[in-house]
């Protein structure tokens, strides 16, 4: 009756130039003959952590670069900030912690504030452009139609509304009511 061979891992250890689990040492060595036990011990290959860098402050580009090369994934979220956008505002892990290959780290990424489009419709001309940039957007395309009860520059309409929410620089249209 054959008895199989046990191999049993006794531990691990750090091997940059080897693949993880690959077998670096073994007792008994090889060409020795089996005890009883049929037992062989081995140390293997250690899979590589990657130590999470500090990627705060730094420009989404640049952070993803840098866990590509460490082979670690990595999830964006966007937040509003004041920051300048695209640049990371917070990681999960923190900084320090040792990762295996493929684990994700999670990224929150500043993003344009969405700005309230501010009621303009019911001023005049001037007045709504100076609200408008004032508040962070820009007057495009000012549409002049007829109108018997308003005088002239008297805005009709805008496009996006009052009330909706728009990046920073959003172009609005504006409807006013054209000289007599």
């Amino acid at each position: 009756m054959s008895q199989s061979i046990i191999i049993i891992q006794d531990g691990d250890r750090e091997a940059p130039d080897k693949t993880p689990g690959e077998i670096l040492e073994q007792n008994p060595p090889a060409g020795t003959m089996l005890t009883s036990t049929r037992e062989i011990r081995v140390i293997v290959a250690r899979a590589r952590e990657a130590k999470v860098p500090n990627l705060v402050g730094k420009p989404i580009v640049e952070a993803k670069s840098t866990l590509e090369g460490l082979g670690v994934e990595f999830t964006e979220v966007q937040k509003d900030s004041s920051k300048t956008p695209g640049t990371v505002l917070g990681q999960k892990p923190a900084a320090g912690v040792k990762v295996q290959p493929g684990t994700s780290v999670e990224l929150t990424i500043a993003a344009l504030p969405l700005i309230e489009v501010p009621a303009v419709t019911g001023k005049y001309l001037n007045k709504a452009k100076t609200v408008l940039k004032d508040s962070g957007l820009d007057v495009g395309d000012v549409k002049r139609v007829e109108h018997e009860e308003h005088g002239e520059n008297y805005v009709l309409k805008q496009d996006p509304a009052a009330g909706a929410k728009v990046p920073f620089g959003t172009t609005i249209t504006l409807t006013v009511v054209a000289p007599n």
